[in-house]
């Protein structure tokens, strides 16, 4: 079953998932952890974000899915992010929930 992302130009849901997930996520981090948020993930390498994240922690599948989607990482690939952040939220991490549910929703309703 395809959801709406992935129903959508891709191209077109690039860019607009993109910068709704980066304007989102910046938001929420801003307001529940203050800005040891942001130094959480800049205290871990790529490397070991992709090492914690194949052992299936739901945090580092959280942080790899974002750098992703923000092409932060030069293999960078957005579907590769999304399927990322799903298999984090279905573990758990309130981020990925909150975020995944986010983008979901984001093309919902009436007119998109």
């Amino acid at each position: 079953m395809k959801t709406r992302i992935a129903r959508m130009d891709k191209p077109f849901r690039k860019i607009i998932s993109a910068s709704l997930v980066v304007a989102a996520y910046g938001v929420t981090a801003g307001l529940e952890a203050g800005p040891e948020a942001s130094e959480d993930a800049g205290d871990r390498s790529v490397a070991e974000i992709q090492s914690a994240a194949a052992r299936g922690d739901g945090e580092a599948l959280f942080w790899l899915a974002m750098l992703h989607i923000e092409g932060s990482i030069s293999n960078a690939d957005y579907d590769t992010g999304v399927e990322l952040l799903r298999s984090s939220a279905r573990r758990g991490n309130e981020d990925a929930e909150r975020m995944w549910s986010f983008m979901d929703n984001a093309f919902s309703g009436d007119g998109c």
